[in-house]
């Protein structure tokens, strides 16, 4: 820009109170009226450095960085001030206007503030300084249309890199954080036009939550702003803390693998996690808000509503209603699911919440069912009075009670040291065959029997001790009968059986060998007894024939003629039977 330029610059910008200041400070043009206003002789002022003769001491380091900022473009002239004094010490301000550049020197145009816009800060601030000084926490200000602090002060100055006297006469955006200062600006000109509005920021390490509010002369004009600033930072510390805990709870509740349902003492769902989801079949958006009710079985809602209430207040585990009946729930299929509920109270001051953790026990209802047919089973098992009765009976209790497939019963053979199949499932025909006996020493039942330890094989071709290498079985459980023998289940799909499963057929196992030693002993009392009576049978007969030697001995010892010996023997020997009289 040439000379002739600037200068139309400056007329057109012209609106009294002007000055030109070089990029190093110096004055290189000023008008009379800011001069006069000011109290200083015009010539000496162009003869001056603006921040050596008008700036307080105290305020030079900032003015001059601040006016740096103007000339490198990262200030807006606009939004920046310069404090400055007057000849009578009266505190001013240049504002400043443009970067206008001449050649390859630059000048900074600047306006002299008006004097009646502080006109109410020179007269009325006493009010103020008292609130100011007596302000228990965090700090307050007054600032005026130019969004300049007049007035600072409060305790929070000890908490942050800030003192009032950096405040005080300087624009908001010359001492705040650009991002601070941007978002009070906003509030800071609302205020000016009447409104009250709050907001919380941050400064440095601290917290503060700001209320910036208009200030009214007794004629109800806004004449000014003022800043109420509290330090919040204890309170945001424990908001935050208390937020996270509640963010890490509520992530607890949501990856937990057992599903939970929230609620109120009235069993509304407050919130509930994915497992909880899974396990009813329903989402979380059509269940919130609605009542644990729904979940259970509708025919039965009253008394699920005062099991719910009496919960809710008690807490703990649950798994029947206070009848006696055991708690289930209806999934979106239409399943009753017997489950088991833990509930813990929790007080939140407003209001109490119930957190309920749901576990799904249809496998220990199924295993305690179980037991029980087994039981009841054992008095058919009990009954039996032969081995083929006993094994037959182990196959029916598998399939029909344990759910078992492909059973058979095998029984030793000591003589040829096999494992015999004397009972077996109506399938094993049609996926196996003809049943053979298997070796002791060559097959996995023969390891189980000799080692008198059940094995679970979840492929059965993987083992060498496998009996048929092209078996369609390819999982079995073998369970030992002690000395009699062994259970055989198996399951053309490979890992079929659980823990569950081999502690069911151990039990019935162990019931069946007391049945078959039972049996055996009885079966060996039997023939023992039978011993006993052809033993003593026989001994009769001997004591009798004995006694019949004697009598004919002393009747040949006394008979006096043959014809009469022969009579007495022959009565005697009639008497005998079975006797045979031959003659002579």
């Amino acid at each position: 820009m040439t000379g002739p330029q600037v200068f139309e610059t400056a007329l057109d910008k012209l609106s009294s109170k002007l000055l030109f200041v070089t990029v190093e400070g110096d004055v290189e043009f000023c008008d009379t009226t800011l001069s006069d206003e000011l109290g200083y002789d015009r010539d000496a002022l162009l003869d001056s450095n603006l921040f050596d003769a008008l700036v307080p001491k105290e305020k030079q380091a900032k003015a001059q960085q601040t006016f740096e900022q103007i000339i490198s473009r990262d200030q807006d002239p606009g939004e920046c001030e310069t404090p400055i004094c007057s000849a009578e010490g009266e505190c001013r301000s240049i504002a400043w206007i443009d970067v206008v550049e001449d050649g390859a020197q630059t000048f900074v145009i600047g306006r002299l503030t008006d004097l009646e816009a502080t006109s109410f800060f020179d007269h009325e601030l006493e009010p103020y300084r008292t609130l100011v000084d007596h302000f228990p926490n965090g700090l307050i200000t007054l600032f005026d249309d130019e969004l300049r602090f007049r007035i600072v002060g409060g305790p929070a100055f000890e908490e942050v890199d800030l003192s009032p006297e950096d405040l005080r006469d300087n624009r908001l955006h010359d001492v705040f954080p650009e991002e601070n200062a941007d978002e009070l600006s906003s509030l800071f000109r609302r205020a000016l036009e009447g409104e009250t509005n709050a907001t919380t920021l941050p400064l440095e390490n601290r917290f503060f939550e700001v209320q910036v509010l208009p200030v009214r002369d007794d004629s109800g004009n806004v004449v000014a702003g003022m800043s109420v600033s509290q330090d919040v930072t204890e309170r945001i510390i424990r908001e935050r803390e208390l937020q996270e805990a509640r963010d890490r709870y509520k992530s607890l509740i949501q990856n937990a693998s057992i599903p939970i349902f929230v609620g109120d003492e009235t069993g509304t769902v407050h919130e509930m996690n994915e497992s909880a989801e899974e396990l009813t079949g329903i989402s979380r958006e059509e269940l919130i808000g609605n009542s644990m009710l729904t979940i259970h079985p509708t025919e039965e809602e009253d008394r699920y509503k005062a099991g719910i209430r009496q919960h809710a207040n008690e807490g703990g585990t649950r798994r029947y209603l206070p009848n006696g009946d055991q708690i289930h729930i209806i999934d979106d299929e239409g399943t009753r699911i017997p489950v088991e509920i833990t509930a813990s109270v929790i007080d939140q001051g407003e209001e109490t919440l119930v957190h309920a953790l749901f576990r799904d026990i249809s496998d220990y209802v199924w295993y305690e069912n179980t037991l029980e047919e087994l039981h009841e089973s054992a008095g058919e098992l009990v009954r039996a009075t032969s081995d083929l009765e006993i094994a037959q009976s182990i196959v029916d209790t598998a399939v029909d009670t344990l759910d078992l497939q492909l059973i058979s019963v095998n029984l030793v053979d000591t003589d040829d040291e096999t494992l015999s199949p004397v009972a077996y499932s109506e399938d094993v025909m049609d996926v196996i065959g003809e049943l053979p006996s298997l070796p002791l020493t060559e097959s996995l039942a023969g390891e189980v029997f000799l080692s008198n330890e059940a094995i679970s094989v979840g492929d059965v071709r993987s083992r060498e001790e496998v009996y048929n290498s092209d078996t369609p079985i390819r999982s079995q459980l073998i369970v030992p009968i002690g000395e009699f023998g062994v259970i055989i289940c198996g399951s053309t799909t490979a890992a079929t059986f659980d823990q569950e499963d081999q502690r069911l057929l151990e039990l019935l196992a162990r019931n069946a060998e007391s049945v078959f030693t039972r049996v055996n002993r009885e079966q060996e009392l039997r023939r023992r007894e039978q011993d006993l009576k052809t033993k003593t049978k026989t001994l009769e007969r001997v004591e009798d024939l004995n006694t019949r030697i004697r009598k004919l001995t002393q009747i040949a010892s006394q008979s006096e003629t043959r014809d009469e010996l022969e009579q007495e023997v022959c009565e005697v020997l009639s008497n005998t039977d079975p006797f045979v009289w031959m003659g002579r």
